[in-house]
């Protein structure tokens, strides 16, 4: 049941009236009885997003491009010299894939999106074969909030 909320919701927590850019959330959301923190970029095709519960992380992705991909390939999260990949992804919606990661695998992606986004070094998700590159020129010092954030999920 979770893991359909968290397909559910790791595209979601974004507001709607985000603009295109990096967001973070700064204290835990809440859906139902379960916390969450997400780091995303956009508000429209494409969008991506960061997410991590008590006892959950996730990488998801929406694109146009995606819609025809079925679920199970994973996504792949590409660093200047660093892939990271996915478990088998979920669709929830037409070209939207959730694939959850293990937690040591997001804090490896945090600290390289840190490093990106000092040098403006965009990375890339790719998904079945389509590659979509998302630039870090906005983020600041959103990856220190977004751990500031996961620090505050109780205990899983």
């Amino acid at each position: 049941m979770f893991r359909k909320l968290i397909f559910a919701t790791c595209l979601a927590a974004a507001p709607a009236s985000a603009a295109p850019g990096w967001g973070v959330t700064a204290e835990p959301s809440q859906q139902g009885d379960r916390q969450f923190c997400t780091l995303w970029y956009g508000d429209g095709s494409p969008h991506m997003n960061f997410f991590a519960a008590s006892d959950h992380f996730a990488v998801s992705v929406r694109s146009d491009r995606l819609v025809d991909i079925a679920e199970a390939a994973p996504i792949n999260v590409t660093f200047s010299g660093s892939t990271f990949t996915t478990g088998p992804t979920q669709v929830s919606e037409a070209g939207v894939h959730t694939g959850f990661v293990m937690e040591w695998d997001l804090d490896d992606m945090m600290s390289n999106l840190a490093v990106a986004g000092a040098y403006d070094a965009p990375f890339a998700i790719t998904l079945d074969g389509y590659t979509i590159t998302f630039p870090v020129g906005s983020l600041d010092d959103r990856v220190a909030i977004f751990a500031g954030c996961r620090d505050q999920l109780p205990a899983g």
